[in-house]
This record gives structure tokens, sequence and C-alpha cells, in this order.
């Protein structure tokens, strides 16, 4: 029989248990278990009693939180097991206004437990003022450098972090300083992404003394979404550069996303909200939508035509100017959607124009004009909107899988206009289309381009 390698702690430890299952060289030294704090039972790759798991166990990677959390099977490890201590990873150093689960949870969705409703600052609110519209005015004028010392909160984080980093064989609060400033290392306060936890993984089994290389023909590939939204005063006092204000956050509603990429390229999916559109839900603001041909047209307009007259009503800070630009972007995409659908292509033009003056790097925005433009058969112009989106801020927080949607939608553009312009002997005009698409393929991740047509 194999020895056992165990992994204990909280779902970071499923997390780490799944990624190691990954590792060949290691699946064929160790049998691979887990065991999750509050459960009473083993996972284990490979049939094996409870009892002989640990009978086998040889490395014990123990979660060290920041209570006293005791393994409730300490006395069945063998006295030669190596264990190897890793920490609880805990971001909460960007959201400096969490606060634990209130009840009831917001919109009657028992699994809905990641989102604004969290936000002591916004709960505050809620209670001084009664009417949705005054509470999100209030939020967007409140200076939270007036109730929190966000340099002071940095130095007490990193100094909690290092007091765990010292009882254990796994450091990392020189990694999360080193990079937290330009990584996306946590979806929320307590969930580090996947590449982080498998660093951490790998570090543990350092730490184990394992020598052999590691591979796996499946590493993790995490979605660039966070999961409670990370407000703009801390994204500009900490210097953040991996989200911005005009970010979109993907929930939990009533499961866990794990893209922001639009279904069929263009519909949007519920738990997909900027700043502003996450404070409105919790608010009990009406969302965003376009006309989907259900119901009166004029009255659906009527509606975004007041969200519109809202936007422009909003006083904020300054720093909030960026999130109300895309509340302004995210009001005019549905409108020109909605004239699009009703056969009013100017005015849909119209919408985008103002649109792309409020928020140039709103995602949806670009999607919507890629519609528009393919639809209307202008797929230069849908380049055009691609060449331009790829030098946004938009462009550098987009998920994996956005990435790889814009890439296709790229790839056939291309192919398109060259065999338009080819065909007509277009030859500067396709060494232009074909210099433009150079500049924005290998940004799209996909590292190579298209035959030189010249």
């Amino acid at each position: 029989m194999k020895p056992t390698c165990i992994v204990h702690g909280n779902c970071h430890a499923i997390h780490i248990y799944d990624m190691l299952r990954k590792f060949k060289g290691l699946t064929q030294e160790y049998t691979l278990c887990a065991f999750r704090r509050g459960e009473n039972t083993f996972h284990c790759a490979e049939p094996l009693s409870d009892a002989e798991a640990l009978a086998n166990c040889a490395i014990f990677l123990r979660q060290k939180s920041f209570w006293d959390d005791p393994f409730p099977h300490e006395e069945q490890l063998p006295a030669s097991c190596r264990v190897i201590a890793y920490p609880m990873l805990s971001g909460e150093l960007l959201w400096p206004f969490f606060m634990g689960h209130p009840l009831p949870l917001p919109y009657g969705v028992e699994s809905n437990r990641r989102r604004f409703h969290c936000d002591r600052l916004l709960h505050r609110l809620q209670k001084q003022h009664p009417s949705p519209r005054e509470a999100l005015q209030a939020y967007l004028t409140t200076d939270i450098h007036t109730l929190v010392d966000l340099d002071r909160s940095c130095e007490a984080y990193f100094d909690k972090i290092r007091t765990l980093d010292r009882e254990c064989d796994v450091a990392v609060a020189d990694l999360i300083e080193a990079r937290f400033r330009h990584r996306h290392l946590f979806f929320d306060t307590s969930h580090p992404t996947e590449h982080f936890l498998f660093e951490i993984a790998c570090l543990a089994l350092q730490a184990a003394g394992l020598s052999f290389a590691f591979r796996s023909d499946d590493p993790p590939t995490t979605d660039l979404s966070i999961t409670v939204p990370i407000h703009p005063q801390v994204i500009d006092h900490y210097g953040l550069t991996f989200v911005n204000h005009s970010a979109r956050y993907g929930f939990h509603r009533p499961e866990p996303f794990t893209t922001n990429l639009f279904a069929n390229g263009h519909e949007t999916k519920d738990g997909d909200f900027t700043f502003i559109g996450s404070l409105r839900r919790h608010l009990g603001l009406p969302d965003i939508t376009r006309f989907e041909g259900e119901g009166n047209l004029q009255d659906h307009l009527a509606a975004l035509q007041a969200q519109r007259d809202f936007a422009d009503s909003l006083q904020a800070l300054p720093a909030f100017q960026g999130c109300l630009d895309t509340f302004r972007a995210e009001v005019l995409t549905a409108l020109a959607d909605s004239h699009f659908a009703a056969g009013e292509k100017e005015l849909a033009a119209a919408h985008h124009t103002a649109a792309l003056a409020a928020d140039a790097g709103f995602y949806p925005l670009l999607l919507s004009r890629l519609h528009f433009h393919q639809q209307t058969g202008h797929p230069e112009q849908a380049m055009e909107a691609l060449f331009a989106f790829a030098d946004s801020p938009g462009f550098c927080t987009l998920s994996l899988q956005e990435w790889l949607f814009l890439a296709r939608v790229a790839a056939n553009l291309y192919d398109a206009l060259m065999r338009d312009l080819l065909a007509g002997n277009k030859l500067q005009q396709a060494k232009a289309c074909h210099d433009g698409f150079s500049r924005l393929f290998p940004r799209l991740g996909l590292g190579a381009t298209k035959e030189n047509p010249s």
C-alpha cells in the first residue's frame, strides 16, 4: 500500500487536494487524501478506509488558522509522519468594510452569500436613508478615508499574516505584499484564486522535501472575476492594476459563475455587475436591461431614459467618477441595444457614440458594437472597435474566457475581411488590416498572426 499524503483545512484544503491529484509524479508515489474542517470523513483519491489513510500517512499538510483548530485524529498519525503547516489565506485587506453574513440573505436566495450585503457601510447608510436612491447617493458621497486608515489597515494586515507565517512552514506574507497590487490573489476575503492556491500547494510539497518535478496536463485556469466588489478608493489608494473602476464582478446567485462571459457572446448572465450595478441590485433598484421583445418597447425605452436621467443626476466624490461613467455607459448600451432591436439603427449608433464617450472600456459596450456592426454588414468597423478596445483599460480586466472569445471573434473577422480585400485586389487596405490584426492578436493570447498578405 502506498503512503498517504493528507491535506487538512477548510475549503482551501479541498482545492489543494484537487490540484495535487493532477500531479502524476505525486499520485504515483502517494495516495492523496483530504480532511475538511467540519466534516467527519476523508476524501481519498483511491479506495481507503479512514484508519488506513491515517496509519499510512507520510505527509500531513496542516492548515494553520488564526484560532486553535486541531486535527481531530491527531493521535492516530504515525510518529514518522512529516507535518507541514501552511497558512489559512485571508484577503480582507482589499475589503475593509467586510462583515459576516447578515440575515435574511438578500433576494431570498440561500446560496447568495458574497454580495454587497457584507458591506458594513452600505448597511449603515440603508438604515439612515430608507429611500434606495438616497442611500446610493449617500454611498457615492462618503469618503472612506474618514472612516478607516487604509495605511494602518495595511500594516495591521501584514503584521497578522506574518504572525501566522512564523507558525508555518510555508510563508505567504512576502508573496502577498509583493503581488497584491498587480495580481489577482483573492476572489473575496476568504477565497484565494486557484493560481495562488496552486503555488501554496507546490511550496508545501517542497517544504516536505519532495524533490521530483511535478507536472500537470491540466493547470489551474483562474478567471479574473472577483466576487465581492472592491471599493474605488481602495483601488486608488493601493494602486491596484488588476482591477479598475469599470470592472465587472461575478457573483454566486444561485451557483458560482466561472466566467463573466456573456452567453452566446452577447446575453448577460445574472451575476455580472459593475460596482454601481452591485449597489443598485442590493438596494432593490432595477437592473439595466435591453429590450428583449417582451412587453411594450416604448415603456422599456422610457424606463431606460429614466435610468439615464437618474445616472446624470447623481453626485459623487471624484473617486467614484469612473464608476459613474461606467453606469452611464451601461444605460446607454442598453438603450442602443433596445433601439437596434426595434430596427432604429441611427438611434442605436447615436447611443453607442454617447456610451463610448462615457466609458470606452466597458466590455458589454464592445459586445453591443460588435453585434451591431456585424448585423449591419460592416465587419471592418467591428474590427476597428476591437482595436480600440484593446487599448482601453477594460481589456486588462477581462477573464480568460473573454479573451478567448474575443480571439475567436477577431480571427473570424480577419478571415472575412481579408477574403473581401484580396478578392478586390485592395492590397494596401489588406496590409493595414493585417498590421492592425498583428498588433491585436498577441494581446488576445494566441501568440501568432496570419501570414502577411503582402
